[in-house]
């Protein structure tokens, strides 16, 4: 209440001091938009006075919503600033005091030749670049990701984007010269050379490339893997996708959280600290777009995202049995770290009440698991956590593309 009433005073021009604010590289706005109307906000931000803080507004429940949004995405977003909009963007958290302000965390995946690969396993022109990818050399991204939420990812470039299938994700890397110049070769824009090997070994243990001697004899896949998933989640209306990602995704996906959970600044949840929970998150939000494509297959229906909640438990957190709301239509719970680290399935379980009653199912994920359950439909809860000291996950919600009601 306290910081609602900060935003309405500051919308209306109430005075404050702006001595010294500075714009927040530790923010991320997202808009929401109903055929060409901003109808949802949400404003996520850190400082070190307040930590990490998500507001969401919606239109017609935010008498506000108007003024904020030329302020911080609209029209005068990028104008020079009045008295009364420094005032409200330092109430949002959008601007603060420089010594208020933190570094913020970045996603960075490098992708790096294979020196220690051995032996060369096969020619040259065996290896042939599976599905597609996109070089975005400046802060413009392919327009196969206009839209997505990108604050997260580190700011070198270029970055090489790729996705395996229409159905696969689609996933950021960081690529060496070498990298670059073996896309090329596989692109058949530039010719093959031996000293390539290491980059495309890399390529292929990353799912970027497929060496096609060790594809040769293979009935089954990734993709016939994922149809019987969808077939058991559309029986039960859950099912464990095992690992969803690359070893080199899953690597970079820890490493942010690993940097993101010793700043400290996630708001507490309850069970005396041991919950901490972010809505908006920017690494999650931006995961919840990119998984997108395989959720939708998965689920066999069109979907759209709804939001992301980011999940630090630590000793003692326990999540009671429960049903989610109707903006959880679809929901894809990946584990991104766990502490200490586990070699295998980690022993903190997910129970889920499965479908006709019986005792709760309990499914244990290694790190850079995903399991996808419809929440509003099964009771999901976690038990008292005791074998470990930290558990990270990210909860990444959709919806039926034809929903209406408000996601934020």
């Amino acid at each position: 209440m306290e910081a609602q009433a900060q935003i309405a005073n500051a919308a209306t021009g109430a005075p404050a001091t702006t001595a010294k604010l500075r714009p927040n590289p530790f923010a991320q706005v997202t808009v929401r938009s109903e055929a060409g109307v901003p109808t949802e906000l949400r404003i996520w931000c850190v400082t070190r006075s307040r930590g990490a803080v998500t507001r969401n507004l919606a239109r017609g429940n935010n008498a506000n919503f108007e003024r904020v949004y030329r302020a911080v995405a609209g029209a005068d977003a990028g104008a020079a600033k009045s008295l009364p909009d420094l005032v409200l963007l330092a109430a949002l958290g959008l601007w603060a005091p420089e010594d208020d302000l933190i570094d913020p965390v970045h996603l960075h995946a490098p992708l790096q030749p294979r020196f220690d690969a051995g032996p060369q396993p096969a020619p040259l022109d065996a290896f042939a670049l599976r599905g597609e990818v996109w070089l975005q050399q400046g802060a413009e991204p392919p327009a196969q990701l206009a839209g997505f939420p990108l604050g997260c990812l580190a700011t070198a470039r270029p970055i090489l984007w790729h996705q395996g299938a229409p159905s696969e994700p689609i996933l950021p890397w960081w690529p060496t010269t070498e990298c670059l110049a073996a896309v090329a070769a596989l692109q058949g824009s530039a010719p093959r050379r031996p000293q390539m090997m290491p980059a495309l070994l890399a390529f292929a243990e990353q799912g970027i490339a497929v060496c096609e001697p060790a594809m040769a004899g293979r009935d089954s896949g990734p993709g016939s893997k994922r149809e019987d998933q969808r077939g058991f989640f559309s029986r039960h209306g859950f099912a464990a996708l095992g690992r969803i990602l690359p070893a080199g995704q899953i690597a970079a996906w820890r490493g942010y959280w690993q940097k993101f959970a010793a700043l400290e600044v996630m708001p507490d949840r309850g069970d005396n600290g041991a919950r901490l929970g972010s809505n908006g998150e920017p690494s999650s939000a931006l995961l919840l777009h990119l998984l997108q494509p395989l959720v939708a297959r998965i689920a066999g229906a069109d979907i759209k995202p709804a939001y992301s909640y980011a999940w630090i438990y630590r000793r003692g957190a326990q999540m009671p049995a429960h049903r989610d709301r109707d903006a959880c239509r679809y929901t894809l719970s990946v584990l991104v770290d766990y502490a200490p680290a586990v070699d295998g399935p980690t022993p903190w379980p997910l129970g889920i009440h499965p479908r006709g009653g019986g005792a709760p199912l309990e499914i244990r994920q290694s790190i850079g698991d995903a399991v996808i359950f419809n929440g509003q439909e099964l009771s999901h809860f976690r038990p008292p956590f005791t074998a470990g000291t930290q558990s990270t996950s990210l909860l990444l919600h959709y919806v039926d593309r034809d929903f209406t009601g408000v996601m934020f």
